[in-house]
């Protein structure tokens, strides 16, 4: 970007740059995501109550980290560190394992197996993603950028209609 060979990025780290706009475009909840069926299918359960050997964890971002630490901090990590997302489907398919994913992606698990969604007591901070754009775009960047605010706001109000609130597109709280 700063070259000026793109005109806009989406990041999951806010990073400030010289003549950017860095915004946060889009925010969604952490969620515990389990093999099987389990009775609290949508309940709050507290992170102490889950066995830290059948942990998949994943460092989301910084905050996460800080979050996690703290609450986590009396208990021995025995789990599982993985250091791609995408590992983390197949890990989870073996009894007993769980981890604090974001919700989208919890979704998507749960259309393709036998999982259990619950939320955290003490919820961890929200998966964040940040748009950054020129400061001071051209006229045919500008008249870019606003057709692609507007097929994103199209997007982001039919295809996430229950993550409404967490919409943070052009700085605006649906």
């Amino acid at each position: 970007m700063e070259k000026g060979e793109i005109d806009i990025a989406f990041a999951l780290f806010e990073k400030p740059m010289p003549n950017m706009i860095i915004q946060k475009f889009y925010s969604e909840p952490m969620v515990v995501i389990r093999e099987g069926n389990h009775s609290e299918q949508g309940d709050f359960i507290s992170l102490l109550s889950l066995d830290p050997d059948n942990e998949l964890y994943h460092e989301w971002s910084p905050t996460f980290r800080t979050w996690y630490d703290q609450h986590r901090k009396d208990v021995k990590f025995s789990g599982i560190r993985v250091d791609s997302a995408g590992l983390i489907l197949t890990l989870l398919n073996n009894p007993g394992k769980w981890s604090i994913i974001p919700m989208s992606m919890a979704r998507k698990f749960i259309t393709l197996g036998t999982f259990t969604l619950s939320n955290l007591d003490g919820s961890p901070p929200e998966r964040m993603y940040y748009q950054a754009r020129p400061r001071y775009p051209s006229a045919r960047v500008a008249e870019s950028l606003q057709i692609l605010d507007s097929c994103l706001s199209i997007i982001h109000d039919n295809t996430y209609p229950v993550f409404r609130t967490h919409n943070l597109l052009n700085g605006k709280v649906r």
